[in-house]
């Protein structure tokens, strides 16, 4: 019995360092690839430019974004990558 018991601890740690080492790698990709990719797209994007395009959208389509609430959305994501 305690053979069997030691087994399945065994498995089941066995198990947990495989999905710890797999989510750390998978973490470390997505931060690499997250950060390469905001360096590379800054320079395009200004303030002026977003300006113009937000001042140019519709009544219907800021009522959607309003139901939505993307103001906060954007707000959040922003102090995300700072």
């Amino acid at each position: 019995m305690q053979g069997i018991m030691f087994k399945v601890f065994r498995w089941l740690l066995g198990a947990s360092q495989v999905k710890f080492v797999s989510f750390t790698a998978l973490f470390a990709v997505m931060n690499y690839l997250a950060t390469s990719t905001l360096n590379l797209i800054e320079g395009y994007i200004s303030t002026s430019s977003l300006s113009t395009a937000f001042g140019g959208l519709s009544s219907n389509v800021w009522y959607f974004l309003d139901m939505f609430n993307v103001s906060y959305g954007c707000l959040l994501y922003t102090s995300r990558c700072v």
